[in-house]
């Protein structure tokens, strides 16, 4: 079992998240940066590994389960949803392309996926496009924990493995159905199948890890720069697979140290992926009221350090407080802050990047319209059209 924090895990979420900013940001001063989408993947593997180590040091209950999982995702997102649904309100003008219908914002709350009123396949925030997949693999996972101890593995391998199965033989066309028989299902499992050997400490050597490492840093590299077409799950999830299988081989082997500063981001990486986009807009709106281009490229730096240290204020300021206050409503008591990475990002689920498709060309697609999902519109109304923030090209 675990004695320590898993440093790595906390490690790899900040890099996640911060690859995705940078890829984010990167897209609007058009430089050539495509990486940040694989930070996703990294964090659906990261969420397998983690809601089954949790639930090994002790006997989890499906209830007690859900009650983690909703506290650790739920008052953020939904705190985030509401902030831009009443801005895009009152501010059209910020926000020319959102439309925060009633419908839409409860089904984005709800985190079930759907036609945006645009014809779009995320959430008002469109980041949290992850986060459906998240709260669905918590379902399923609640499930298997329902399960005698000794075949919740088996379980929760038909359920994931059954509905990817399944969406290859029927097709389904309506966005829930491609997303919850979608192969980046198949991510988690990964985490799984990691965390098993872990346990177990069937991992790699200290040269085998970092040959791991870095073979699945280079193939994700090689993905892009290459432009190598290959299912998602193949193109991004299996690096990602070999970096956290690598990377959780070298912490059993010791060979890892705890770096404070890097672990508080790991620890903020939620906060980062859930607000870089809204950080970014106000940051554009000052940098513009102070007479500059916003286009500029010596503001490409200082605008990604201004979201990544907007997420930490975000998770130090907000997140944290918030948790710790519906614990107590939760738990009756006051549970610490949890720092499990559940969501993988962050949580969560953890930034992402993607194509902009036709919703109903994507829904004919069946699953493979997920592989070109996650865009959005959050722009303020002096943006350049052909650099809206949100208009993903390297997510698939």
């Amino acid at each position: 079992m675990m004695d320590k924090p898993l440093f790595t895990i906390q490690y790899l979420r900040a890099v996640a998240a911060i690859a995705v900013v940078v890829g984010h940001i990167a897209e609007i001063y058009r430089l050539d940066w495509r990486l940040g989408g694989a930070g996703v993947d990294l964090f659906f593997v990261i969420s397998g590994f983690i809601m089954w180590l949790v639930t090994r040091q002790s006997e989890a209950t499906p209830t007690k389960f859900v009650k983690k999982r909703l506290l650790r995702i739920v008052p953020l997102y939904w705190l985030v949803t509401l902030f831009l649904a009443l801005s895009a309100s009152f501010l059209p003008n910020l926000f020319p392309l959102d439309h925060p219908v009633l419908q839409h914002v409860l089904l984005s709350l709800l985190f079930v996926p759907h036609l945006s009123p645009d014809g779009r396949l995320f959430p008002l925030v469109s980041q949290g496009w992850t986060l459906n997949y998240e709260m669905f693999f918590y379902f399923l996972f609640a499930l298997t924990l329902a399960a005698p101890r000794r075949s919740q593995f088996y379980f929760v391998n038909l359920l994931l493995l059954g509905g990817v199965v399944l969406g290859y033989l029927v097709t389904p066309s309506s966005p829930a159905g491609v997303a919850y028989t979608s192969p980046l299902l198949i991510e988690f499992l990964a985490g799984i199948y990691i965390c098993r050997a872990w346990l177990a400490n069937r991992v790699f050597g200290q040269k085998c890890a970092w040959i791991a490492v870095a073979l699945g840093l280079a193939s994700i590299a090689a993905k892009d720069f290459l432009d190598i077409q290959l299912p998602r799950v193949i193109n991004s999830g299996l690096p990602a697979t070999l970096i956290v299988f690598g990377a959780v081989s070298l912490e059993r082997g010791n060979h890892v140290v705890e770096i404070r500063w890097l672990k508080y981001l790991g620890d903020s990486s939620y906060s980062i992926y859930l607000t870089h986009y809204l950080a970014w807009l106000f940051i554009s709106i000052v940098i513009a009221k102070l007479g500059n281009n916003i286009y500029s490229l010596q503001f490409f730096p200082v605008v990604v350090c201004a979201c990544i240290a907007a997420g930490v204020a975000t998770y130090s300021l907000v997140e944290r407080p918030m948790v710790r206050f519906f614990s107590r409503i939760l738990f009756k008591r006051g549970l610490r802050a949890p720092n499990d990475g559940g969501d993988g990002h962050v949580a969560s689920s953890v930034g992402s990047g993607g194509a902009v498709t036709d919703a109903n060309a994507a829904a004919a697609n069946g699953n493979a319209a997920m592989d070109a999902v996650e865009a959005s519109s959050h722009a303020p109304h002096n943006i350049a059209p052909d650099r809206h923030p949100f208009t993903r090209k390297w997510l698939s």
